[in-house]
């Protein structure tokens, strides 16, 4: 796909995704999909699904293709969508 930039995952945890950018610095970015009413973030925050920090970050751009650190890494494809 046209216009993707590649950027190396260090984690997934709580709709919080790590990673590092192509010039080497490290972000962090909330997972597409988490909800922005109040209600329902509070029900999965209280749930243990969520990190409120999360809510604080940028969404992950569209544009990122996401791939694992390491090559060997048996956890499946990483996802930019949060599924509660």
């Amino acid at each position: 796909m046209r216009g993707q930039t590649t950027v190396t995952v260090v984690s997934i945890h709580m709709g919080i995704i790590t990673l590092i950018r192509p010039n080497g610095t490290i972000c962090y970015y909330r997972q597409l999909g988490i909800p922005r009413d109040s209600f329902k973030v509070n029900a999965l925050v209280s749930s243990g699904l969520l990190d409120i920090r999360s809510i604080g970050l940028l969404e992950i751009p569209k544009s990122y293709k996401l791939v694992w650190d390491s090559q060997g890494c048996h956890m499946g494809r990483p996802l930019k969508t949060f599924r509660a």
